[in-house]
């Protein structure tokens, strides 16, 4: 059971970095660790425009990591764009890697993805998540439908401030 291993673990560390993260978040850092970002980038030039624009907008609420690890399923990680501000990591480099993750097009077949959410799922039942219920039923309901697409709640926007991209960490050595 190595990946329900690494399931579990990755749920715990974002846990306790983020502890009022909602079961919608869960699933999106699930989703992302199995399905990489190549859904967001459907063209390069307005990739390349948003991440401009969300660079000149970063918070003054610092993500309190650089980089996660969510590599379930592949080596991916969340980097935060900080990482491109405090000039650890070029804008070029950070971009070219994302949109190479991007476009490596790794996923998980169905049944694993839909496993490994059940793992997570499992896992995350007991810990006292705010409004789990209704996240779980709504997301039962896209999984239903073949949907697998999330933003973060609201909540977690709100107080997280989420600014990070999925890459491949094979692409750039560790700043």
């Amino acid at each position: 059971m190595y990946a329900e291993e690494k399931i579990v673990s990755m749920l715990s560390r974002e846990l306790s970095l983020h502890p009022e993260a909602q079961l919608m978040d869960y699933y999106k850092l699930y989703m992302q660790c199995a399905l990489g970002p190549g859904h967001i980038v459907l063209d390069k030039e307005n990739a390349r425009n948003y991440l401009k624009i969300e660079l000149d907008n970063l918070p003054d609420i610092r993500l309190n990591y650089d980089i996660f690890p969510c590599d379930v399923y592949f080596p991916y990680a969340r980097y935060t764009l900080y990482l491109i501000k405090e000039n650890l990591i070029t804008f070029d480099d950070f971009f070219n890697a994302f949109i190479r993750t991007a476009n490596e097009n790794l996923t998980v077949d169905e049944n694993t993805f839909l496993q490994g959410w059940q793992i997570a799922t499992e896992y995350l039942t007991d810990k006292k998540i705010v409004d789990f219920n209704t996240d779980k039923t709504n997301i039962d309901r896209l999984l239903a439908e073949r949907k697998y697409l999330v933003s973060h709640s609201r909540h977690y926007k709100e107080i997280y401030k989420p600014s990070y991209r999925v890459i491949n960490q094979t692409l750039f050595p560790q700043p």
